[in-house]
């Protein structure tokens, strides 16, 4: 799991470090690509916000607040995409 977690975060900060050079702009999409990746970043949906707290907090408690930041994103992106289409679907209705 500890070698999992290296990887992802490796794969993370390194799509980070693109989009900032690049200065690209990205709408909030939810495609069938996109549900994959999730389902593979956060192995099935098991790394959340309730597993992931010890690692946070380890990474806190060792001045690696900016790591503790990436590994957050990993759900916390997820669940603003999640939000921006429930309140899309919620102003669509009658």
């Amino acid at each position: 799991l500890k070698l999992i977690l290296t990887i992802i975060l490796k794969l993370i900060l390194n799509l980070k470090m693109q989009m900032t050079q690049s200065r690209i702009k990205m709408m909030i999409q939810m495609t069938v690509l996109h549900r994959i990746l999730w389902g593979v970043l956060s192995v099935g949906g098991r790394l959340n916000e309730k597993t992931l707290k010890p690692v946070i907090q380890w990474l806190i408690d060792r001045h690696q607040s900016q790591l503790a930041e990436q590994v957050a994103r990993i759900f916390l992106n997820w669940y603003n995409v999640q939000g921006v289409y429930a309140a899309y679907r919620e102003s669509q209705k009658p």
